[in-house]
């Protein structure tokens, strides 16, 4: 979905490999990502332990995430841990590109979308 938006899309197939992207994008001079967006569910680790990592080495890149669960206790708990928005499943296209829009504005000023 994000390609055919005309993002380019580096995808990890787990939440270490994630931290290991987030990690080297966030050690180099010139900025490698503007934004991630990862599904809350993810092989080996959860996005809210992502995000606590994230949060931890002080990561400024937006983080956008994305849930199939319909439970507020998941979003405020994203929120709470630096997600710039919480997404839920089905994600629409137009909710995504709002999304995205927030997350790079200059002041971050994203909120959930489609999650209500």
């Amino acid at each position: 979905m994000l390609r055919s938006l005309g993002w380019d899309v580096v995808e990890a197939q787990s939440g270490v490999e994630l931290l290991e992207w987030i990690s080297k994008a966030t050690s180099t001079p010139e900025r490698m990502f503007d934004v991630v967006v990862s599904d809350i569910m993810m092989p080996d680790m959860t996005t809210i332990e992502v995000l606590s990592a994230w949060r931890y080495g002080g990561w400024s890149v937006p983080f956008i995430a994305v849930t199939a669960h319909d439970d507020p206790a998941i979003r405020i708990q994203s929120r709470a841990l630096g997600a710039t928005c919480v997404l839920r499943k089905p994600v629409q296209v137009p909710d995504l590109q709002r999304a995205l829009e927030r997350a790079l504005a200059p002041d971050g000023a994203a909120d959930d979308d489609g999650s209500s």
